[in-house]
Formats: structure tokens, C-alpha cells, sequence
């Protein structure tokens, strides 16, 4: 049996390696402070939007809005600006047309003033009726000498108010008929003074 026994001090001694510097590690680069945000401007409440103002209401009565439809569509055509409906006006009216007396109530009803029109028909006399009668007094105006009228009643610039009734009266005095339908409109301001039509009726 051999044995065989290495003398490793017969060997020649090699220097061990020395260990290499291990490279320092790099500081790590610190992380930069984010930039804070920058508060959101607020928004600015939008402006509420206002309400139109509204045109003022017309009549409830079928027969009033008739009597201002007329009223307004002739005025148009003698650049006269439209009326506005008075319910005052029309109780006048009403109070006078049913005394069924085919005359002007000159003023007596109201210390306010006030204009107006009459007008008696037979039949189915309508209030576009009363008001177109009022209206063929047109080509009879010569603005060289004015003169008053139904018609200047109904385009007179300064008026900016209009009441309207009508009655069924079996008789009207001072007519030329019975059973007729007798019209009133009254308007505010009154039209038809004398030296001022120039620049109220415009032809």
C-alpha cells in the first residue's frame, strides 16, 4: 500500500493575488424635488343670462284681440306704432254702447281724457267691420287742410292706448236702423287736435 504525501513545503511559494480594490459605488444621483402644482385658476361664474323683457299681454277676449289686430295692422301702414290694450277703456266703451245712443259721449265718462270712435251695423257686423269703415275715411284726408276724423283717430301717432266694445241693441237712437251692433273704441291719448296733425298722421 503507497502512500504518497505531497510536501507542499518543498513547493515554492507563489504570493497569493491581492484583491483588487472594489470600485466605490457612485453616489446615487438624489432625486430633484417635483415641482408643486400650481393651483387651477377658479372659474368664473358665467353671467346668468336675463329674461327678455316680455311684450305685453293682448286681450283675453277673442273680440278685444280682433278690434286691436285691426287697430294695429292699420297703423302699421301710416307708421303709427302699435297699441296697447286698456281694459279701462273697454269698460267705457261697453258702459257707453249699452245706452244704444248712436252719439259721441263726449268726454263725460272719464275726467282723464279720451278719443273715440262709433260705428252701428245691421247683421253680422263685425269689429274688423267697425274698423275698416273707420279706415275708408283715408283717401279723404288732404294734409294740406287736415281735418279730424274716424280715421286720423285710428293712426294718430300720439295715441298709445285702445278699449273696445260693442252691444247688441234692438234700437239705436239717433240710427238710421234697429237691431243693430253698436262699436265704440276709446283711446288715450286723444287724437285729432286741431294744429298738430303734421306730426301725428303721416300720409
Amino acid at each position: 500500500m503507497y502512500f504518497c504525501i505531497s510536501d507542499q513545503s518543498s513547493q515554492p511559494a507563489t504570493e497569493q493575488p491581492q484583491p483588487t480594490e472594489q470600485p466605490q459605488p457612485t453616489e446615487q444621483p438624489q432625486p430633484t424635488e417635483q415641482p408643486q402644482p400650481t393651483e387651477q385658476p377658479q372659474p368664473t361664474e358665467q353671467p346668468q343670462p336675463t329674461e327678455a323683457p316680455q311684450p305685453p299681454a293682448g286681450p283675453s277676449d277673442p273680440d278685444a284681440q280682433s278690434y286691436l289686430d285691426a287697430h294695429n295692422a292699420a297703423r302699421a301702414q301710416y307708421h303709427a306704432n302699435p297699441l296697447t290694450w286698456s281694459d279701462e277703456l273697454a269698460t267705457l266703451a261697453k258702459q257707453w254702447t249699452g245706452g244704444c245712443k248712436f252719439e259721441h259721449s263726449g268726454g263725460s265718462l272719464s275726467s282723464d281724457g279720451y278719443g273715440e270712435n262709433l260705428a252701428a251695423g245691421t247683421g253680422d257686423y263685425k269689429t274688423t267691420d267697425a274698423v275698416a269703415g273707420w279706415m275708408a275715411e283715408a283717401p279723404d284726408y288732404d294734409p294740406s287742410n287736415p281735418q279730424p276724423s274716424h280715421f286720423t283717430q285710428v293712426v294718430w301717432k300720439g295715441s298709445s292706448e285702445v278699449g273696445c266694445a260693442w252691444t247688441e241693441c234692438p234700437a239705436v237712437a239717433n240710427a238710421p236702423f234697429y237691431s243693430a251692433k253698436f262699436h265704440s273704441c276709446m283711446y288715450r291719448a286723444p287724437g285729432n287736435f286741431i294744429g298738430n296733425f303734421p306730426e301725428n298722421v303721416e300720409v
